[in-house]
């Protein structure tokens, strides 16, 4: 009996080590009476980090195909076993050791018992991912930002860069690539869509490195598309406002943004401008309802999609206004589609001083642009030539200082921005800010 309770264990020692010698195994099923369990021996081959990666599981019988699955942790990131147990792809995870369990389940289809029972069995592995002490890597990306329409210089910074290098962005092959030593590389980048996008350095041995979203392409910027025409009612009509022709730059759709200033009290006949030519059956809308300042009506229109060419806008009145009226028209390139418009604010009337602001800041992103209307008058329903607005830090006149004053500002990075300006009509003069955004596309 002593003897038996000694031989029992070693055994099933034996019995174990002979079914489970590739780690922890276990079985479940019918056996075929030949033994079912995973041949494959772990450590699993090594992996190296982006190097392509390839290995197959084997099982020792068993009825075909069989089904492999991951039963339990996790192969590095970029490689993924499909169900013929091939493990393949390109890790980019951290270097380490990876754990998991794997499990295989065969075709049989009866048992002794005549009953349906597939056999299974799975095992636990590891898989050392390494580094590989030849292969790039990229610490920066000067700038990391560009236009999406391409063409910005960059210098990338990394180590074991190679002579023959090729550099992407986004997939996006740049040009001009050149290696100006082991961990430098310049180069011109090609035209793609906004956003971030992975950085890729590519050595002639297929080594490669990845900076994850490491360069922000830029959607292109809200920009002029024409000067901006500022005329007045006199000498024109006491009961409507014509703007010169005013030529529109560049390709691609237009944004035309209008703001009337007018007195004596008459509406706007059809309540919006009109295009007396061009236009292209884009048509006006307002962005926000008219207010009272100084006597007189001030309120902004814009209209979207407007065909490149020329334009010229009138605004009719329902009756008489006060020679002092005005219509500024600016166009723009790059505007977003739809309403591109957002926080309109307009400066409470009766403001005095020389220091124009708008009454509350411009929430906008990169790429947008900030647009502001400021007036100033000593007396109700006159724009006296004695005052001129000049614009303020950071902003930009278009076309130059004067009164109204339209200013704008293209916006670098997400924030607020509050414009201001200032008046040369002395402290009594009485003055007025319209603000709000122009969103990118």
């Amino acid at each position: 009996m002593l003897l038996f309770l000694i031989l029992t264990p070693l055994l099933l020692l034996a019995i174990v080590s002979l079914l489970g010698f590739v780690g922890c195994t276990t079985f479940t099923g019918t056996d075929s009476g030949e033994g079912f369990f995973i041949t494959t021996t772990s450590p699993l081959p090594d992996a190296t980090v982006n190097a392509h990666y390839a290995t197959t599981m084997a099982v020792s019988s068993g009825v075909s195909p069989f089904l492999w699955t991951i039963a339990g942790g996790a192969l590095p990131a970029g490689l993924t076993m499909d169900d013929a147990g091939n493990i393949s792809g390109i890790p980019t995870g951290a270097a380490g050791k990876y754990s998991v369990t794997i499990q295989v389940k065969d075709s049989t289809t009866s048992g002794p018992s005549k009953t349906p029972a597939p056999q299974t069995t799975q095992g636990a592995f590891d898989l050392n991912l390494v580094t590989s002490p030849t292969a790039p890597t990229i610490a920066a990306i000067n700038p990391a930002s560009g236009p999406a329409a391409g063409g910005t210089a960059i210098t990338v910074g990394g180590s074991n860069f190679v002579a023959g290098a090729k550099l992407a962005l986004g997939g996006a092959s740049a040009t001009g690539v050149t290696v100006a030593g082991s961990t430098s590389i310049s180069a011109t980048t090609a035209a793609h869509a906004a956003g971030a996008v992975d950085v890729v350095v590519t050595n002639p041995d297929g080594e490669f490195a990845t900076l994850p979203s490491g360069f922000n392409y830029l959607a292109a910027a809200v920009a002029h598309a024409g000067n901006t025409d500022i005329i007045g009612a006199a000498g024109v009509s006491s009961t409507s406002i014509q703007s010169s022709v005013i030529p529109l730059t560049g390709a691609g759709a237009k944004l035309l943004v209008v703001t009337v200033v007018w007195g004596g009290g008459s509406l706007i006949t059809g309540g919006v401008p009109t295009f007396v030519s061009g236009g292209a059956g884009a048509t006006f809308q307002a962005v926000a309802a008219a207010v009272t300042w100084n006597g007189m009506q001030v309120q902004t229109f814009f209209a979207n999609g407007v065909a490149a060419g020329s334009v010229q806008v009138k605004v009719q009145f329902a009756g008489t206004v006060s020679s002092s009226s005005k219509l500024c028209t600016s166009a723009y390139n790059n505007a977003a589609a739809g309403n591109p418009l957002y926080s309109p604010v307009a400066t409470p009337d009766g403001q005095t001083g020389t220091a124009l602001h708008s009454a509350a800041p411009i929430n906008a992103s990169a790429q947008d642009l900030v647009y502001a209307v400021g007036l100033a008058a000593t007396s109700a329903g006159v724009f006296p030539g004695s005052i001129t607005i000049t614009p303020g830090t950071g902003l930009t006149a278009e076309p130059g200082p004067g009164n109204p004053l339209v200013e704008d500002q293209q916006i670098t990075a997400t924030g607020s921005v509050t414009p201001t300006a200032t008046s040369g009509g002395g402290a009594t003069s009485r003055w007025f800010m319209f603000a709000m955004g122009i969103k990118h596309v």
